[in-house]
């Protein structure tokens, strides 16, 4: 697939999954709009598999994004660096996994099926990271905190070459 870069939907027994593919160029993302810009509490949910099993590999889960900036206000993705797939946040200082609680996993086993969920305070400017239904992340800084107050869209996807990825669903709720 050198080079080719592809999206679409990909069916199973049951349902559909939005399927992105990278080749050797990388950059298959999308982008998701919101009706209206986000305040208070929020959640973002994905359900998701990441196929890719070589290094040097990178999924964007959930990166909420700002029209002020093309920085993320919050970035949550697995990294594959070496032999090894972690889930990890972007606090403004790089690529994190410091504030893992106790006794939980981030490891994650390509092609499996997981759901990655993250409840943001947006007055507050902090956030918790939930995978497979257990709280791995807690009180996590936005990345962009200036742009908290003009969340507009969701990016999701890669910009790494070899990569795929499918997404079963994106949920965008506000907390009342």
């Amino acid at each position: 697939m050198a080079g080719i870069n592809s999206a679409g939907v990909v069916k199973d027994e049951d349902n559909g999954m939005y399927r992105l593919v990278t080749g050797s160029s990388g950059h298959a993302y999308n982008r998701l709009d919101l009706t209206s810009s986000l305040s208070g509490v929020i959640t973002v949910e994905v359900g998701v598999i990441h196929k890719s099993t070589a290094g040097g590999t990178f999924a964007n889960l959930i990166f909420l994004m700002s029209d002020k900036s093309s920085t993320p206000v919050a970035s949550i993705g697995f990294d594959r660096p070496g032999a090894t797939t972690t889930l990890k946040y972007n606090d403004g200082t790089g690529w994190k996994t410091t504030k893992q609680l106790p006794g939980t996993k981030i490891t994650y086993t390509p092609g499996e099926y997981a759901v990655v969920k993250a409840v943001f305070d947006l007055d507050n400017g902090l956030y918790d990271i939930y995978y497979n239904g257990v709280l791995v992340f807690k009180d996590i800084g936005l990345r962009y905190p200036a742009g908290a107050d003009s969340i507009t869209y969701l990016n999701f996807g890669t910009t790494k070459a070899n990569e795929e990825i499918l997404f079963d669903y994106i949920k965008v709720y506000e907390e009342e």
